[in-house]
């Protein structure tokens, strides 16, 4: 969301909101329980077929090569800055962008280097930069209120307290073109709370019925 945390804290005094999982760590919260889930790792990633960096240095990264960093209200931009601080580093952003959606679509056009989540930085082929300093992290914490929470959300927060890692998605294919000009379409084959197992089939393709060629 974009919203500011007051206002999503709002949402959830007046039950607006069952729960948040939201950046930032929380130690103590009237009326909430809060959870740690994990933290996440940031870099500076870039397009490689934009850029073609060597340096290892982040002041000549910052002074050489456009910069996109988030908003400077957001906590992940504090603790960036702090850092930079320390460092005795300046940053000359030429944009402030709010989401991480937001970050890696100017990142493909090649407007610039951006700070981004490492797994969204792999997941989307940026090449990630080498410096000589380590980045702050952020925290992911779930907040909600135990005695308000419906019974779905109480099975989500379940789920996560089994996992701290949190859930694992897997997108299914849905109207994909093959080679011979036909479609793919990729469907569930268990329900939601069915307990599975490694080597499962959770899916069926375009061949398969019920886990078996067709």
């Amino acid at each position: 969301s974009t919203h500011s945390d007051s206002y999503l804290f709002e949402l959830l005094n007046q039950h607006s909101l069952d729960l948040l999982v939201i950046p930032g760590e929380y130690k103590e919260l009237k009326n909430f329980k809060v959870e740690k889930l994990f933290d996440v790792e940031y870099s500076f990633a870039y397009k490689k077929e934009k850029f073609t960096i060597e340096e290892t240095n982040l002041q000549e990264i910052f002074n050489k090569y456009p910069i996109l960093l988030p908003p400077k209200a957001s906590r992940l931009r504090v603790a960036l800055e702090k850092k930079l601080t320390e460092l005795n580093i300046t940053s000359n952003p030429i944009m402030e962008l709010e989401t991480t959606g937001m970050m890696t679509t100017f990142i493909k056009e090649g407007t610039g280097i951006g700070y981004i989540p490492n797994k969204v930085a792999i997941k989307e082929g940026f090449n990630l930069i080498n410096i000589d300093t380590e980045l702050p992290t952020t925290t992911v914490s779930l907040i909600y209120d135990e005695d308000a929470i419906t019974n779905s959300s109480r099975t989500f927060i379940d789920t996560i307290k089994k996992n701290k890692k949190g859930l694992k998605t897997y997108r299914l294919r849905k109207f994909k073109r093959t080679n011979g000009g036909t479609c793919i379409n990729q469907r569930p084959i268990v329900v939601k709370g069915e307990k599975v197992k490694a080597g499962d089939v959770i899916a069926d393709g375009p061949s398969t019925d019920k886990g078996e060629m067709a």
